[in-house]
C-alpha cells in the first residue's frame, strides 16, 4: 500500500474497504455527482466496492481525508480528476490536494502532459484547475449518468513545462 501524501492540512491516502459506506453515501449527492460525468448512477455500495478494488492497484488513485475524515478523492490516471464533498467546497482544499498528488506524479513519472477537464458551468472546478496550470486544450460531449443527457465539457492539459515553471 502507497505511503500518504500529506499537505498542511490533508491526507491523500490509498482507498480501503471501510471507505465503501462513505463513498457510496458522499459521491451519490446530487451537487457533486451531477458534475462527475465517468460516476454510475444511480452509484451503490456494489459500486464504491467495485471502484476500491480497482483504485487500491493504482497508487495514483488517492481519498482525500481531513482530520481522519474522508472528503472526497483525486486521482491521475488516464486523468486528473477529483471531488469533494460539498460542505469542504471553497475552502482551497481541491487545489491543495491536486497540487500534492500532480507534484508527487512529475516527480515519480515521466509523463510530460496530464490531461483534465470539467464540465460547461462548473466555474469552481474550472478555477481549480486553472489554479494548478491547466490550459485549455479543446472542447467536446460525454454522456452524464446522472444527468441522462449529453454535457458539454472543456477539455484542459497541463504540460511538465507548465508545471515546473510555476513551482
Amino acid at each position: 500500500m502507497p505511503q500518504p501524501i500529506l499537505t498542511k492540512r490533508l491526507s491523500l491516502r490509498a482507498y480501503t474497504e471501510a471507505d465503501a459506506l462513505d463513498l457510496a453515501r458522499l459521491i451519490c449527492a446530487p451537487e457533486v455527482q451531477c458534475w462527475l460525468p465517468r460516476v454510475p448512477h444511480p452509484y451503490g455500495v456494489d459500486d464504491a466496492f467495485e471502484f476500491i478494488a480497482r483504485a487500491t492497484s493504482d497508487p495514483w488513485k488517492r481519498a482525500i481525508t481531513l482530520n481522519d475524515t474522508f472528503i472526497g478523492g483525486v486521482a491521475v490516471s488516464d486523468q486528473f480528476g477529483y471531488w469533494l464533498v460539498q460542505p469542504f467546497w471553497g475552502q482551497g482544499y481541491a487545489t491543495e490536494a491536486g497540487r500534492a498528488i500532480l507534484t508527487a506524479w512529475f516527480d515519480q513519472t515521466q509523463d510530460a502532459v496530464v490531461q483534465s477537464g470539467h464540465a460547461f458551468g462548473n466555474a469552481a472546478s474550472r478555477n481549480v484547475l486553472k489554479k494548478l496550470g491547466f490550459k485549455d486544450s479543446g472542447t467536446g460531449t460525454t454522456h452524464n449518468a446522472f444527468k441522462g443527457a449529453q454535457v458539454d465539457l472543456q477539455f484542459m492539459t497541463l504540460t511538465r513545462s507548465d508545471w515546473e515553471a510555476r513551482t
